[in-house]
């Protein structure tokens, strides 16, 4: 299941100044992406956007990529959204991978529950040369049995991560921000307020 809201296969789309909520990719088989929007191999313009309580769940709630938007492949230009009180197991907010330059600017992305599993509570971001610039990720949460970064989790090389605020966002590792990969440059930012924390019998 792709895009409880919106789905977009391939070219260049805008979203700007609307409206997403309460829409699900919760399928009973098969592997949800994508509650507000799903894209694949698309050149996205997101601008302006209060996108909130949209889901994306199996129905065991252990899988799920993206409960706000999900994006695979393609580029994707993230300005001025609001993303808040979204659910998916990987990437609360946002789950991003692969293919060209993400961008994301003057975002708010907050209030993302925790589940059982998955990781970066706020944004889950797999890809190289993405640029993570003036954005507030807060109260946002990452499995306390196995996820990593609880406001953001970013796995890729050349990472930009400059003049965010990320606060109050919890997780098993990296509670505020954890990044890997090579030429990360992590600059001028306010990160308070985040913790660590295990689920009972964990190391």
């Amino acid at each position: 299941a792709r895009g409880g809201g919106v789905y977009v296969a391939g070219g260049r789309a805008s979203l700007l100044g609307s409206r997403l909520s309460g829409n699900r990719a919760a399928p009973t088989t098969g592997e949800p992406y994508g509650g507000g929007l799903a894209a694949e191999q698309s050149q996205l313009t997101i601008s302006g956007n209060l996108v909130y309580s949209n889901t994306a769940l199996y129905a065991s709630g252990d899988l799920g990529l993206g409960g706000g938007f999900y994006v695979s492949g393609g580029s994707a230009v993230f300005e001025s959204n609001e993303i808040r009180n979204n659910v998916g197991v990987q990437g609360g907010g946002l789950y991003l991978r692969g293919g060209g330059l993400f961008t994301l600017t003057n975002n708010v992305i907050r209030n993302h529950p925790e589940q059982r599993y998955g990781s970066g509570g706020g944004l889950n971001l797999q890809s190289d040369n993405a640029a993570i610039v003036s954005n507030t990720f807060e109260s946002n949460a990452a499995s306390i049995y196995s996820g990593y970064g609880g406001g953001v989790y970013a796995a890729g090389n050349g990472l930009r991560f400059e003049r965010n605020v990320v606060r109050g966002n919890s997780a098993r590792r990296g509670g505020g921000l954890y990044a890997s990969g090579a030429g990360l440059t992590i600059q001028d930012n306010l990160i308070t307020g985040n913790w660590v924390n295990k689920a009972p019998g964990g190391d």
